[in-house]
């Protein structure tokens, strides 16, 4: 409820009371009326027949109480006046009564009791006891209500106007103060909820109203102009430190850029799988600028190496990683003279935990990859393959066949202190075979319909595809493409397929 609403519901309050008060009044004002007009007329009458019964006994005159008695009869409102006497000892006295007296005489005695009233139609008898000269008896007096009525109607009708004036001053009295306090604190409260919307321009601009109702839209104007310096003071805070974060944001992505740059001169070109004899096509989409995966080839002692890696994260800390792994490998292979792929596996495992302090479980990290490293050895028409999570597909004729990884992860320690084992797979190398290494972040992506690509999916499109393998990059984007729609790239995404020449 408003301001406004509160008032009007108190002023109807007001004028309801105040109806009911006048109600009570002009009611209280009809008793008195008609109490005061009875009573004056039942003493008017006792005093004038009391009066001219003393004199007439006094005098044995009854001329007197004859006089007394029309007197009363002839008054305004007096229906009916008589004495009743108690005794036998004035019945000599001969008294004229009205018309028809006797019937009325013998009703009125037979219905009314001494100092009580009867109201028969428009007209009100009372009985009223006395004495007077020695004699007892009862004064009965009948008045019509004629007139009371009148004068009553009289007294209404001023009680109204006395409450439509009343009403037409509380309906006056609201619309000064409507317009003097309700007015400008509803004014004030628009105000405040423009600032609660954020607009600072606006301002109180209350002329009306108490001197208390000016002091507070003073108040008001003067606590938003500081709230509006202040506004600005921070905005322009802000705005220095915003410019002082985008020029160290730039710095940064320059520098990742470059890092970008750096890891991708140490990745292998199409044109080195065309140098080692392989027809291939290579995915590498990095989720940010800089990638978590990579992909090695070399060629040591007549064996042909390719390896793809998925390492912890990506980003930054899994670029880390990356390079810190193509760096191990190289000195696994081509130092150290390597070219077992479990033993390969093996020993890249042994130097990424203690590279990365994860000898001790009180510095347990899970930090490492996922990898698979296949051999080729033609001169032997032979391939060696073994992976950490990550499978090798091999297509041929539409035929696809899966070689899995074992269950460990390159680095990091097992939580359960089981020694890693990295199972190595030797195959024939057969005609029409195809070859595809990839990480997880292909099969993982999310896509419009809410769910990941997976890997069957993957697997079914692999196994269908009857165009050169240098062509199929183009067939395998497109399927991503439709899977992920508007979505967002969840990992980085690496996928190199290859067929032996």
């Amino acid at each position: 409820m408003n301001i406004r609403s509160a008032t009007i519901l108190i002023i109807v309050s007001i004028l309801t009371v105040s109806s009911i008060l006048f109600y009570g009044l002009s009611v209280r004002d009809q008793v008195d009326i008609f109490q005061s007009e009875f009573e004056k007329y039942m003493d008017l009458t006792v005093e004038s027949l009391t009066f001219g019964i003393e004199f007439s006994l006094k005098e044995e005159n009854y001329e007197a109480l004859y006089q007394s008695v029309y007197y009363t009869q002839s008054q305004e409102d007096v229906v009916v006046s008589a004495i009743i006497y108690h005794d036998d000892s004035t019945s000599s006295i001969d008294v004229s009564l009205p018309e028809g007296f006797n019937e009325t005489h013998s009703y009125i005695k037979n219905h009314i009791i001494n100092n009580t009233l009867l109201i028969e139609s428009d007209t009100i008898y009372s009985l009223r006891d006395f004495e007077a000269g020695g004699v007892n008896g009862s004064v009965l007096v009948g008045f019509t209500t004629e007139n009371i009525r009148g004068r009553i109607a009289e007294s209404s009708f001023w009680t109204f106007i006395r409450l439509i004036i009343f009403v037409v001053i509380g309906v006056v009295i609201a619309y000064i103060f409507s317009n003097s306090i309700v007015g400008p604190i509803n004014k004030l409260i628009q105000v405040s909820k423009g600032v609660g919307s954020g607009n600072l321009e606006i301002r109180a601009d209350i002329n009306k109203g108490g001197k208390d109702i000016k002091v507070l839209s003073t108040t008001f104007n003067s606590m938003l102009d500081k709230l509006d310096i202040l506004q600005r003071q921070r905005v322009d805070e802000l705005s220095s430190w915003n410019k002082t974060l985008e020029d160290k944001n730039e710095q940064i992505i320059s520098s990742i850029r470059y890092a970008s740059t750096i890891q991708n001169a140490i990745l292998p070109s199409k044109s080195q799988f065309e140098s080692l004899n392989l027809n291939s096509f290579i995915i590498y989409k990095p989720k940010d600028i800089v990638s978590g995966d990579f992909f090695w080839i070399d060629k040591f002692n007549d064996k042909t190496i390719v390896i793809v890696a998925d390492c912890t994260g990506h980003g930054v800390p899994g670029a880390m990683i990356s390079l810190m792994g193509n760096m191990i490998l190289n000195d696994i292979i081509i130092k150290d003279r390597i070219t077992n792929p479990s033993e390969i596996l093996h020993k890249l495992d042994k130097e990424l935990i203690r590279s990365l302090s994860q000898e001790s479980e009180e510095s347990f990290s899970s930090d490492g990859m996922d990898i698979g490293v296949v051999v080729i050895d033609k001169s032997n028409e032979s391939l060696e393959y073994s992976g950490a999570m990550r499978p090798l597909y091999i297509v041929q004729n539409k035929k696809l066949t899966e070689i899995k990884g074992s269950k460990y992860h390159v680095g990091g320690l097992t939580r359960t202190g089981r020694i890693k084992t990295f199972e190595n797979h030797k195959l024939e190398i057969l005609n029409n075979q195809k070859f595809y290494l990839s990480s997880d972040g292909l099969v993982d992506q999310m896509g419009t319909s809410g769910k990941k690509l997976g890997s069957k999916k993957l697997k079914n499109e692999l196994r269908n595809l009857s165009l050169d393998i240098s062509i199929q990059e183009e067939s395998l984007m497109k399927m991503f493409n439709e899977h992920i729609g508007n979505e967002d790239q969840r990992d980085d995404i690496t996928l190199i397929g290859f067929e032996i020449l």
